[in-house]
């Protein structure tokens, strides 16, 4: 008897604690068998070294690091911003039609000036004219076209860093224009993944031009993209690049996070404070060509 007691008091105590609470899908971690992972096929040859204070290369499908310098330092992220800004307003599910007229407080100084007080576009002419061509009165009007006052849109943008599980990414304005907007190369190139499996998003980013009619005048412009490669790496160069997101500031040097595709398998890359532009372009190719020739990719399926 008194047995049987000592084990009906040990299940009640076992019983009387609350179980932990489930993760939810964002921030529990990701676990890959270690077969679905890419392996380094050597290591006689040399990982590159580039010139930038900050790089982070991940696999898009397993996120897996493929290669760190300075990885976990934070860095100012410039025009990179604009990622998570389009994030947080295609999560609102907009209307891309609705109709919005430039106002005064839109303009920023920095960058090229697309658009004036008084213009008439649409949300989708904004969100093009943002993530092409970097432009900042774009990023400011299309967050005010949510609905959300200057501090709720960036307050968003917080939140969904943290439900994306990029723990270093914080925020200051929709733009990138001030030094505050920070985060970590490692979770810059997370975001880059994340950003780009969003198809208006991924769409946006691989066009070399933005075209939009303003609505009260008739007046056509033509913007042209930030990035490069774009307009320099041919349709069948091997990797092929999905696209990507630049920035530049005084205070962050020049930045890129960019995915390359070869073969089926994604890479994203994220390079901060590069010491010139042409660097960027330049590094970011040979990093991605020398991941593709030194890793190999699980045969899935069959």
């Amino acid at each position: 008897m008194a047995q049987w007691i000592g084990q009906l008091l040990i299940v009640l105590a076992i019983r009387s604690f609350p179980a932990p609470p489930a993760l939810s899908a964002a921030a529990a971690p990701m676990m890959h068998p270690v077969s679905a992972l890419p392996a380094r096929t050597s290591t006689a040859t040399l990982e590159p070294t580039v010139a930038a204070d900050a790089v982070s290369v991940i696999d898009v499908k397993s996120g897996a690091a493929l290669y760190a310098q300075s990885a976990a330092k934070p860095q100012p992220l410039a025009s990179i911003t604009k990622l998570m800004t389009a994030l947080v307003v295609a999560d609102r599910n907009p209307d891309w039609q609705a109709l919005v007229v430039m106002q005064p407080s839109d303009q920023r100084t920095g960058g090229r000036t697309l658009l004036i007080p008084g213009d008439t576009v649409s949300v989708d002419d904004l969100f093009h004219l943002m993530l092409i061509a970097s432009s900042n009165e774009s990023a400011i009007a299309l967050a005010r076209s949510t609905g959300l006052t200057p501090q709720a849109f960036v307050a968003a943008m917080n939140r969904k860093a943290k439900d994306l599980g990029l723990a270093s990414l914080h925020f200051a304005d929709p733009a990138g224009l001030e030094p505050g907007n920070t985060g970590t190369a490692q979770d810059v190139a997370r975001l880059g993944q994340r950003a780009l499996k969003k198809p208006v998003i991924a769409a946006a980013v691989s066009q070399a031009t933005a075209t939009v009619v303003v609505r009260n005048t008739g007046e056509r412009r033509v913007a042209e993209t930030t990035n490069v490669l774009l307009k320099t790496t041919s349709a069948d160069a091997r990797p092929r690049m999905v696209g990507g997101k630049t920035g530049y500031l005084d205070e962050a040097g020049y930045n890129f996070v960019v995915v390359f595709e070869q073969q089926g398998n994604q890479v994203s890359v994220a390079m901060l404070g590069a010491h010139s532009a042409d660097a960027r372009w330049h590094d970011s190719v040979r990093l991605a060509e020398w991941i593709y020739s030194n890793y190999r990719w699980p045969e899935l399926g069959g």
